[in-house]
This record gives structure tokens, sequence and C-alpha cells, in this order.
């Protein structure tokens, strides 16, 4: 397809993932809260008392027994 000027038209096309979501990203409090501390992982990292801490993970108060990960498809 030619434009006025005579100049051809390119369509892009690209394929989406259809994998399905990890059962984390099914509950849109914990993907937010997980998706936060990745991207906060890219500039910055976690310490206690001035030592950096490795976090992996992460739980919310109302149920401490449930842990989430912050990378679910990271192996390590």
């Amino acid at each position: 397809m030619e434009d006025k000027e005579g100049k051809e038209d390119f369509v892009w096309r690209f394929q989406l993932s259809r994998n399905a979501a990890p059962a984390a990203e099914l509950d849109p409090m914990v993907e937010m809260i997980r998706s936060f501390l990745a991207d906060f992982f890219q500039i910055g990292f976690l310490t206690r008392n001035g030592e950096r801490v490795n976090a992996d993970g992460f739980v919310f108060t109302a149920n401490p027994d449930a842990v989430h990960k912050i990378f679910p498809n990271k192996t390590v």
C-alpha cells in the first residue's frame, strides 16, 4: 500500500505470549507488590541495620504463612 507521496507503508506484527499467569499474579494485590519490589531491585536493595539483605519473597501480616515470591519464575 502506498501513501500520497508514493511511499510504501509497512505493517509490524508481534505475537503475544499466551502463557498462563503464575498463581501469584492472579491476585492483583500480590502482583502489585511483587512487581513493585522486582522493579525496585533494578535500582536499589533492602537493608536491615545497615546490612544488605537478599529478599526473595514477602508476606502480608493478615496471612504470614503465605509466602509470595518476588521472582516466581527464577530458579536458584
